[in-house]
């Protein structure tokens, strides 16, 4: 019985990690659009923001991970060691990716509001603290809290560099956003059209590709065209 509830709280704990990464995610997301997202948020939408992309992106390099763990933890203790340094790794290729789009978008769009410069700095201060807590780790007598914790901050580097990116290139229209095809349900301004933003519970979320202003509509039902579809994007 001990040992279920044990694995219980294990699980418990990973569940409520993944929704602060979710939480984060989001935050980062929502930035490039100048509102509170989470003021529309309900207990729904917080219990399922492990369903964005952060889980993916943490996970996929912890599973690799444990992989090479498993195929090295018999054969030395140096080896093993190298295995947290292979983690942390990945992380930081992920992180220059995600980066690398995050910084592109913000440079490449003039307009910003006055809190998108905050992402920027959280994602580059967490991966600069990681490298710095990882490195301090391997002269430290308890090298697993140091370890952690640079696992830790580079995780926030990643999430906070891939929401902030995504949502840039939502807001920049990216070849992969899609449009509302009825938009009879947020109306009309000039030539502009409706590119879906983000779904929630009780509220989906559309932007005016003419003026940037959101659309929030409770409608359920509601028709979305990809970007590449509707302007053949595919095809040359």
């Amino acid at each position: 019985m001990s040992e279920q509830n044990k694995n219980l709280g294990t699980g418990i704990w990973l569940y409520g990690y993944a929704v602060a990464l979710g939480v984060l995610y989001v935050f980062a997301f929502s930035r490039p659009f100048g509102f509170n997202l989470f003021a529309f948020f309900s207990i729904q939408d917080y219990l399922s923001t492990p369903l964005n992309r952060s889980v993916i992106i943490v996970a996929l390099p912890a599973l690799i991970a444990t992989v090479f763990f498993e195929k090295i933890k018999s054969v030395s203790r140096g080896l093993e060691k190298a295995g947290f340094y292979f983690l942390m790794l990945m992380y930081v290729i992920c992180f220059v990716s995600e980066a690398h789009r995050a910084v592109d978008a913000y440079i490449s769009i003039k307009f910003h509001f006055r809190n998108e410069i905050n992402v920027i700095v959280l994602m580059c201060s967490a991966i600069l603290v990681a490298a710095l807590v990882a490195i301090r780790s391997r002269r430290s007598d308890r090298p697993l809290i140091g370890q952690l914790a640079a696992l830790f901050l580079a995780q926030i580097a990643v999430i906070s560099a891939a929401g902030y990116a995504d949502g840039k290139s939502i807001y920049a229209g990216a070849d992969e956003v899609y449009f509302l095809e009825n938009k009879d349900l947020c109306g009309s301004i000039g030539n502009g059209s409706w590119v879906y933003v983000a779904r929630l519970s009780a509220t989906t979320v559309f932007m005016n590709t003419s003026d940037k202003r959101l659309c929030f509509t409770d409608e359920k039902k509601y028709r979305l065209i990809s970007r590449v579809r509707l302007e053949s994007l595919d095809q040359d």
